[in-house]
């Protein structure tokens, strides 16, 4: 068998990014899409839950938060459904769980931590035990796990670095450069 011989060409970099296809990519469904439905909305209800325990910790006494802890559970109840398919992908999907590092389970102690004193608080006498938990505990807690995420390098830095890669690429492909 012959194999055909592939052209080479010479290719000027860095490739030039441009800001609406940069916009397209991170738009895109396909790009939500790809890796798993369930790790999109597994990370969007982490999000919800850290935004609106934010607002409430920080502009609570300010605008009252009755409707916002209401949304919040319900968001914590999405979040705990969501972090149970997650455990279960990684252990049934070998190359999944592949990808994970130490700090990711590390991570995910704080996340069941989180779920338990989230239950303390709705509902007491399921978990009578944890019965003096306050909403403190479950915001220095969060503060924990975003110190212990930025600087073992957890979810937070790799959802950054995440973004940047998706700003820094383009939708385009280099050029090859003009013959002479």
């Amino acid at each position: 068998m012959v194999r055909k011989r592939r052209e080479v060409k010479e290719f000027k970099y860095p490739v030039e990014a441009k800001p609406l296809g940069t916009l397209a990519d991170i738009f895109s469904i396909r790009m939500l899409l790809k890796p798993a439905l369930v790790l999109w909305l597994f990370h969007i209800s982490m999000a919800l839950q850290l935004i609106t325990g934010l607002i409430m910790d920080l502009a609570g006494p300010l605008i009252g938060t009755y409707a916002l802890r209401q949304f919040h559970g319900y968001a914590g109840a999405f979040f705990t459904i969501m972090f149970a398919i997650y455990v279960g992908i990684i252990a049934i999907n070998k190359h999944f769980r592949a990808l994970r590092e130490p700090i990711n389970y590390v991570e995910m102690v704080f996340y069941a931590v989180l779920i338990l004193f989230g239950l303390a608080l709705k509902f007491p006498a399921l978990l009578p035990f944890l019965t003096p938990i306050t909403p403190f505990h479950c915001t220095l807690l969060t503060y924990g796990w975003v110190v212990v995420s930025v600087f073992g390098g957890g979810g937070i830095v790799q959802g950054l670095a995440a973004i940047y890669f998706l700003i820094a690429r383009t939708r385009s492909k280099a050029q090859p450069l003009s013959e002479p």
